[in-house]
């Protein structure tokens, strides 16, 4: 007789979505892309009202910009700052996790 890899021995197969990492079929988008959309809409939105000039000083002499471009400079650089952030807490632990 042939051996059936469903012999008595091994354990019955599970169900599909019975693992402890299956998750729930979701319809519509994510939680994670509502909330990116409504950060930019209301971004564009605080950028389109401040267009006026405006001058700052940090770290460099005094410098005079659009107030957008100062807007869009300081949303990036905290995108920046969170993917950098991101990326040690990923590396500490997965340091720790290997330790």
């Amino acid at each position: 007789m042939m051996n059936d890899p469903r012999s008595e021995d091994s354990p019955p197969a599970k169900p599909p979505g019975s693992g402890w990492n299956d998750k729930p079929k979701s319809r519509g988008p994510s939680k994670e892309l509502v909330a990116f959309v409504v950060v930019a809409v209301l971004a564009v939105v605080f950028v389109l009202g401040n267009t006026e000039s405006a001058s700052i000083r940090f770290l460099v002499p005094r410098v005079q910009a659009p107030m957008w471009v100062l807007v869009v400079l300081c949303i990036v650089i905290g995108i920046v700052l969170d993917r950098a952030w991101q990326f040690t807490r990923r590396r500490k632990n997965k340091r720790d996790r290997d330790d």
